[in-house]
């Protein structure tokens, strides 16, 4: 359980990060 939300947290930081990229371009 812990263990999936870090994983989450990690997929959400980098689909934010992801979506930073695409808006500076």
């Amino acid at each position: 359980m812990f263990a999936r939300d870090i994983l989450t947290r990690d997929f959400v930081m980098l689909k934010c990060l992801s979506i930073g990229v695409v808006f500076r371009h």
